[in-house]
């Protein structure tokens, strides 16, 4: 008995029942022991899962933010365009209405032009007129002087 069973207890019929329940306490005590373990290890599941989803909503502020930063010159650009753009338009608008008025003013000169040579045909033709009464007076003074 001395080898073998130095580690051991003492059996004794008296302390069975007592034992018993010392063991029933901490089968009670394990089993609670491994309720809270599984319920850690779904808590660590949870916090590793969001620390994941973190980690890659992390990642995709980082390439927006890096996407923004290279779009940032183009939306400049942009911007610069667009305004050339409506100043383009608004010129585009004033060269139309100097346009029109070059084309209002040409048909004016050119209705001008038509009623200047109608006088001066008039005027040729009352010219002509007026030679010809002329010389017929003068043809007339001849011949009553002769």
């Amino acid at each position: 008995m001395s080898s073998r069973n130095a580690g051991r207890r003492s059996c004794d019929i008296n302390t069975l029942p007592g034992s018993f329940d010392e063991v029933r306490a901490l089968a009670r005590q394990v089993a609670s022991e491994a309720t809270r373990l599984s319920e850690l290890r779904v808590a660590h599941a949870s916090i590793t899962s969001a620390k994941a989803n973190a980690l890659k909503e992390l990642q995709q502020f980082d390439e927006a933010s890096d996407r923004v930063t290279q779009l940032s010159p183009i939306a400049a650009e942009h911007t610069q365009l667009s305004e050339a753009l409506s100043q383009l338009k608004l010129d585009q608008q004033r060269y139309q209405a100097g346009l029109e008025r070059i084309k209002a003013t040409t048909e004016l000169i050119r209705t001008k032009r038509l009623a200047t040579k109608e006088l001066e045909t008039e005027l040729e033709e009352y010219g002509n007129t007026q030679k010809g009464a002329l010389k017929g007076l003068k043809r007339c003074c001849v011949n009553s002087t002769s």
